[in-house]
């Protein structure tokens, strides 16, 4: 993919969701190839879905979390897991800062 192509990351054979979420978990670093693989797959969600939300009430809305994952599994146990009756909205500014 063109991230790929731009950074030289060799492509990961493998996509293993659960193995990225283990590694988020015990605050690990991705492989290059993983991160990769990560963004081109976000990318790839992210093109398909609308830039311009309607929402109803009552829904969370979360400011800028810069990379600060701890923070959002802390509002997220405050708040309630997402579903019907716990709703977020995400601002945006997602990983620009934190520990890594």
């Amino acid at each position: 993919r063109m991230l790929s192509l731009v950074v030289g990351a060799p492509p990961e054979p493998d996509f293993d969701p659960a193995r990225l979420a283990e590694l988020f978990r015990k605050q690990e670093r991705l492989q290059l190839g993983e991160a990769v693989q990560l963004v081109d797959r976000a990318r790839d969600v992210l093109r398909k879905e609308p830039n311009v939300l309607a929402v109803e009430a009552p829904i969370t809305i979360v400011g800028d979390l810069h990379g600060q994952f701890y923070d959002l599994l802390h509002l997220l146990h405050l708040g309630g897991a997402p579903g019907r009756e716990t709703q977020y909205l995400f601002l945006g500014d997602y990983v620009d800062r934190g520990a890594w």
